[in-house]
C-alpha cells in the first residue's frame, strides 16, 4: 500500500550522516536514494559504521549539484528514523521523517571530514 503524500524525487547522491548527540564526531557518508519534502530514504553500506535505529534523530547534509543561479548549496536536513529494512547485498535503506531541512551555502572542507565519491546519477 502506498501511503506516501508527497512527491518523491530520485536523488542518488553522497551524504554525511551525524547523529545530534555526536556532531563533533566525524560524520558517516552515506548515499541518498530519494527525497521529499516530508522524508528521505538513505542506502547505508555495510561498513559505513553503527546504522541507525528506529527512533533515533540524525542529521544529513548533502551536495546538491551546482546551480546557475544559486551557485552551490548544501541541503541541511535533520530528521528522526522511522524504518530500517534490508536491501541488497548487506546494504540497509534507512528511512526518515523530516523534522526541519534548509539550504545553505557549503562550509570550507575540513582535513578531518571523509572524503566521498563522486555522484551517482
Amino acid at each position: 500500500m502506498e501511503r506516501r503524500k508527497r512527491t518523491r524525487v530520485k536523488l542518488k547522491m553522497p551524504c554525511h550522516i551525524a547523529a545530534p548527540a555526536e556532531a563533533a564526531s566525524t560524520a558517516i557518508c552515506q548515499k541518498t536514494e530519494d527525497v521529499s519534502r516530508t522524508g528521505m530514504l538513505i542506502r547505508w553500506e555495510a561498513g559505513g559504521g553503527r546504522p541507525p535505529r528506529v527512533g533515533e534523530a540524525l542529521t544529513a547534509e548533502i551536495q546538491l549539484p551546482a546551480n546557475p543561479q544559486f551557485g552551490e548549496r548544501v541541503m541541511h536536513f535533520r530528521g528522526r528514523v522511522v524504518r530500517v529494512s534490508k536491501a541488497d547485498g548487506n546494504a540497509l535503506m534507512i528511512a526518515v521523517q523530516a523534522g526541519r531541512s534548509r539550504f545553505r551555502a557549503p562550509k570550507p572542507a575540513r582535513e578531518a571530514e571523509p572524503a566521498c565519491p563522486g555522484y551517482v546519477n
